[in-house]
C-alpha cells in the first residue's frame, strides 16, 4: 500500500501516538510540525496536534510566524493566546519583518481582525499595501 499524500515522518509520529507512545520527539522542524498537524487535523487527533504544535510557542515577533500559521491553518488553541498577545502588542515590529509580506491571506486577516493593534492606522494600511504588492509580484501571469 502506498500513501503518496502523507509525509512519512508525520505518518510515523501519528502511528506512534496512536499506539500509546508518550515521547514523540522534540526539536522538529516547522515543516514537519505542519505536516503532523495536518494529519492530526485530518483524523481529529486534537491532543496530538496541540502537543506537537506547542513546540512552536513563540517568545516574540522573531519566532511568531510559524506559530501564527498553525493557529490560522490548524486552529491550534495552545498557541493562540500568545500569538494574539504578540500580534496586538508588537504589530509595528511584525510589519517590519521580511516574513510578513509572505504570510497567507488567512494570517493577514487574523492580524487585521484583532480588537486592538499596536500600530497606527496609516501603518496598518501601508503594511497591507506592501503585503498586497508582494503577493501580486509572486503570481505568474
Amino acid at each position: 500500500m502506498e500513501m503518496t499524500d502523507v509525509d512519512p515522518v508525520a505518518f510515523t509520529v501519528v502511528m506512534r501516538y496512536m499506539s500509546g507512545v508518550q515521547d514523540l520527539g522534540r526539536n522538529w522542524k516547522a515543516q514537519t510540525i505542519f505536516n503532523i498537524c495536518q494529519l492530526a487535523n485530518k483524523y481529529s487527533l486534537d491532543d496530538l496536534k496541540e502537543k506537537i504544535a506547542s513546540q512552536l510557542m513563540p517568545f516574540g515577533v522573531y519566532d511568531l510566524f510559524d506559530a501564527l500559521y498553525c493557529v490560522v491553518k490548524y486552529n491550534v488553541t495552545c498557541l493562540e493566546p500568545t500569538v494574539r498577545q504578540i500580534v496586538q502588542e508588537e504589530t509595528t515590529l511584525i510589519f517590519e519583518q521580511p516574513q510578513f509580506k509572505s504570510i497567507d491571506r488567512e494570517a493577514l486577516l487574523y492580524i487585521l481582525q484583532q480588537d486592538t493593534l499596536g500600530a497606527e492606522e496609516i501603518d496598518v494600511f501601508k503594511a497591507v499595501c506592501a503585503w498586497a504588492t508582494q503577493q501580486g509580484s509572486n503570481r505568474v501571469i
